[in-house]
């Protein structure tokens, strides 16, 4: 099978983390070598900016370019050089939650064309856009009821309006963006797990074989 990068987006308790994981065990138990990948954390660069990021104050600009380094980083280091080396890549964030901290939380400071422009010198660098993306369609109360039982709660978590700009962005996002498909997340794990295999074997093993 050629190897893919499969990206996972949605608001915080959307079951991005989890799920992405699950698929990755799943395809790697079926003899698809495939690595799961957080972003824009998943490096050590990546996890020292977004601390910083997360516990300082950086103007509107120096977050969105901060982000976009992180994102570039796991990109370069790790989602191209694995596709090269036969690795399915499977990511929890991707290229739209850049286009959701851009041009949403931080509304005005960014436009979209310079935006895609900046994707596009990333994109001759690495790999930035999905070959799927699977958003978990999660309604903003329920992912945030989510993320109070959760060890991993940060800053942006809490219902500031910020946040929920960002929130709020990805169903629009999910239509203006390529190669997107939603999932009813507001499901248990276990019946979004199975939609999303579902999703998976109809779209991507159905026509492919598995070395």
């Amino acid at each position: 099978m050629k190897p893919l990068f499969l990206s996972f987006e949605g608001i915080p308790g959307s079951g991005k983390t989890t799920q992405a994981r699950i698929l990755a065990d799943k395809l790697n138990t079926l003899g698809v070598k495939s690595q799961y990948v957080k972003s824009p954390n998943g490096t050590r660069f990546g996890s020292r900016i977004t601390n910083v990021i997360l516990t300082e104050s950086p103007t509107d600009f120096s977050e969105i370019l901060a982000f976009l380094s992180c994102f570039n980083e796991l990109s370069e280091k790790i989602v191209g050089p694995q596709l090269r080396r036969g690795v399915t890549v499977i990511s929890d964030k991707g290229v739209g939650s850049s286009f959701a901290n851009a041009l949403y939380r931080h509304q005005g400071v960014l436009d979209k064309e310079i935006l895609v422009t900046l994707l596009s010198v990333m994109e001759s660098r690495g790999k930035i856009w999905p070959d799927l993306t699977i958003f978990l369609d999660t309604s903003i109360s329920v992912g945030h009821e989510r993320k109070k039982t959760s060890n991993q709660v940060t800053v942006r978590d809490s219902l500031t309006p910020g946040n929920l700009r960002e929130a709020k962005a990805y169903i629009e996002i999910s239509k203006m963006l390529p190669n997107w498909v939603t999932i009813n997340a507001n499901a248990t794990v276990d019946e979004v797990t199975e939609d999303i295999w579902s999703l998976i074997q109809n779209r991507i093993l159905s026509n492919r074989a598995i070395d």
